[in-house]
C-alpha cells in the first residue's frame, strides 16, 4: 500500500491542526472551570473567614452556605457555636444585670440600719438614751445580718447547682419558729400555727427553702 508523500503532508498539517484547536479548547474548558470549581470552594470559605472575624469581635451572626459537602457541614458547626455563644453572652448580660439591681438595692439596704445604728450610738454616748436605743441597734444589726446572709446565699448558689433532696415542710417550718422563739416573745408576738399533722414532703433545696422561710418570718416580726 502507498500514499503519495505530498497527500501525507497534508493530511498530518490537519491533524496538527486539530490536535492544536482541540488542545486550546482543552485548555480553555479546563480554565473555566477550574475557576467555577475555586469560586465555589473559596466563596464559601470566605464567608466564613468573615463569619468567624464577627464572633471574634462579639457580633454573633450565622450565615446561610449551601455546598453540600463538608464546607457546609463547617459552615453549620460555626454557625451552632455562634448561636450557643449569644445564648451565653445574653444569659451572662442578664445575671449582670440582675447582680447590678441587687448590688444596688442591697446597698441601699444597707445604709438605713447603718445610718440608725450610727445615730442611737451617739444618742447613747450623748446620754439621750430612754431606754430604747440599745434595742433598736440590736434589731438594725439583725437586719444587717438578715442582708448578708442573702448575698452570702447568693454568692453560693451562684457556684453550685442545687441540692434537691425529700424535705418535711411541717417540721421545717415548726424548727424555724422556734429559732425565732426569743424574738417573739421579747416583741409580745403571738404566733398560731394551723398546720396538718401529716408529713407534708417536697422535694427541694433544704437550705434554699429555710432561707424564704426565715425571710417570711423574720419579716413578720419586724413589721408585726
Amino acid at each position: 500500500v502507498t500514499m503519495p508523500i505530498e497527500h501525507s503532508q497534508e493530511t498530518i498539517a490537519i491533524i496538527n491542526k486539530f490536535n492544536l484547536i482541540l488542545t486550546s479548547f482543552s485548555v480553555i474548558i479546563i480554565v473555566i472551570l477550574t475557576f467555577i470549581l475555586s469560586k465555589k470552594i473559596i466563596n464559601p470559605l470566605e464567608k466564613i473567614k468573615l463569619l468567624s472575624r464577627d464572633i471574634a469581635k462579639l457580633n454573633f451572626r450565622t450565615e446561610k452556605i449551601k455546598t453540600n459537602d463538608e464546607i457546609e457541614e463547617l459552615a453549620d458547626s460555626v454557625n451552632q457555636m455562634s448561636m450557643s455563644l449569644q445564648n451565653a453572652q445574653n444569659e451572662l448580660n442578664k445575671r449582670n444585670e440582675n447582680l447590678k439591681i441587687f448590688i444596688g438595692g442591697a446597698s441601699h439596704e444597707l445604709k438605713t440600719p447603718i445610718a440608725l445604728i450610727k445615730a442611737y450610738a451617739m444618742g447613747i454616748q450623748d446620754g439621750i438614751d430612754d431606754g430604747t436605743y440599745l434595742d433598736t441597734i440590736i434589731e438594725q444589726s439583725e437586719k444587717m445580718n438578715d442582708i448578708i446572709n442573702n448575698l452570702l446565699y447568693l454568692s453560693k448558689y451562684e457556684k453550685r447547682e442545687l441540692k434537691l433532696e425529700n424535705v418535711n415542710l411541717k417540721d421545717l417550718i415548726e424548727d424555724t419558729i422556734k429559732e425565732y422563739d426569743v424574738f417573739i416573745k421579747s416583741n409580745d408576738i403571738e404566733v398560731n400555727l394551723n398546720i396538718s399533722k401529716d408529713k407534708f414532703i417536697i422535694n427541694t433545696d433544704k437550705e434554699g427553702i429555710k432561707l424564704v422561710i426565715n425571710n417570711l418570718i423574720s419579716n413578720a416580726i419586724k413589721y408585726t
